[in-house]
């Protein structure tokens, strides 16, 4: 069995080198455990991770050495994984404090410093001319660039997500939003695509036919290393989530309104759905404007 507390040491600790690979580590285990709020991470992890700390005689050793300097270091991460990191240890020296386990908490009036970010980093239509079609993961990619659902929600489509015609309904895992898309021309043309559409015409209403993932991945975990494999092999080092962000752009960059746009994505928050838009071409979006403007003028 997983025992959090022994791994949630190494970012307790954050030694000096090798800063990326510990709290890396720390934060993938922190992050596959996925306990369902703050609140029940408080209650488990946190107490466990202390209590072993506390247990072995280390915790002179490793919080009193925890600085406002040490947690400036971890700045040089990666942005969302310097956040996380920042935000567990915040979280583990308040709750050890409350339990009695150290006498001060060194980031009480710790502050992270903000980090500019674009988000993750989107695809282009360079990046998709290099993708063949001949593998599963190839057709997951497309079929991501042109629905913008995320990896874990593509996983999980059976032929039954097809049973109305010419739709693709999806309950997203993360939100539980239900998002209904229309199968366009491309997503179409893919071959598990087809193989699914010609399924559910056969089964005309029957219930009883093979209602398997349609990417043929078992799990997200799976789709993801299949990814990653052929993303190697193809020369692309962009993140999936790239993809969603890739379909959003290109909506906006076709004239799409914002709610049409979070129709498509799921979002319920403009603000949200903003983070993936803005690195659309400010000047086709200028372009069309000025055609408005003037369409308008000539009416």
């Amino acid at each position: 069995m997983l025992q959090p507390a022994k791994y949630k040491i190494n970012l307790i600790s954050v030694p000096k080198t090798n800063q990326r690979d510990n709290v890396g580590m720390g934060i993938r285990v922190y992050m596959t455990i996925r306990w369902g709020s703050w609140a029940e991470e408080t209650q488990k992890i946190y107490v466990r991770a202390a209590n072993s700390i506390a247990t072995a005689g280390l915790w002179g050793r490793t919080m009193t050495r925890l600085s406002v300097p040490d947690m400036d270091s971890l700045q040089a991460l990666p942005p969302g994984l310097a956040s996380q990191a920042i935000r567990f240890l915040k979280a583990v020296t308040s709750h050890s404090f409350k339990m009695g386990f150290i006498q001060k908490d060194p980031l009480l009036h710790y502050h992270a410093h903000t980090t500019p970010t674009n988000g993750w980093e989107e695809w282009t239509d360079g990046d998709l001319a290099r993708v063949c079609e001949d593998v599963p993961t190839a057709q997951l990619i497309k079929f991501a660039a042109y629905s913008g659902q995320r990896i874990g929600d593509l996983v999980r489509i059976t032929p039954q997500n097809f049973a109305v015609y010419g739709r693709v309904q999806i309950i997203q895992h993360k939100t539980g939003r239900h998002v209904t898309l229309p199968l366009t021309p491309a997503m179409k043309k893919l071959g598990l695509v087809k193989d699914a559409l010609n399924l559910i015409q056969k089964a005309n209403g029957a219930t009883n036919f093979d209602n398997s993932p349609i990417f043929m991945f078992e799990t997200e975990r799976q789709a993801k290393h299949w990814y990653y494999h052929w993303c190697k092999i193809w020369g692309i080092k962009k993140p999936f989530h790239g993809l969603r962000k890739y379909c959003a752009i290109k909506m906006a960059e076709a004239g799409c309104t914002m709610p049409e746009i979070m129709a498509v994505t799921g979002h319920t928050s403009t603000n949200t759905a903003m983070k993936y838009i803005k690195a659309a071409d400010r000047f086709i979006l200028a372009k069309r404007a000025a055609a408005r403007v003037e369409d308008y003028e000539n009416a």
